[in-house]
């Protein structure tokens, strides 16, 4: 479905996540990675940051195109594994136990209580 056909209340954020994100800090994209958005790179060289902390939906198309695009601009990449999922179960295991373990120097997969303990630290 594309964004001229979807209820534009479905692609705001969900109320906790609004709430911890300015609305300058917002950047929309309309393209499978993120990494098409110009806007987007120019936020991370501006902050400059070295690590990405990814979690999203559609494991399989959308999250991995942005991984991948991270990884050829030379982010270290963690993946959220139970912070994403895609309308097929089979091609998100499939990203989740084949492809992405074939980055390992590269993407690391770490659940949501070990990112966040790790923030605390």
């Amino acid at each position: 479905m594309t964004g001229e056909r979807l209820d534009p209340g479905l692609l705001d954020l969900v109320a906790p996540l609004a709430a911890l994100a300015e609305p300058s800090s917002l950047i929309d994209k309309d393209t499978y990675s993120v990494f098409g958005s110009p806007a987007f790179a120019a936020r991370l060289e501006e902050t400059g940051a070295d690590t990405l902390m990814v979690s999203g939906v559609e494991t399989d198309v959308c999250v991995l195109a942005s991984v991948l695009d991270a990884v050829d601009a030379g982010y270290r990449v963690v993946v959220a594994r139970d912070a994403v999922a895609s309308s097929s179960r089979a091609a998100h295991e499939a990203v989740l136990e084949h492809v992405l373990p074939r980055l390992g120097e590269q993407v690391e997969l770490w659940d949501t209580g070990t990112i966040l303990r790790g923030w605390d630290a």
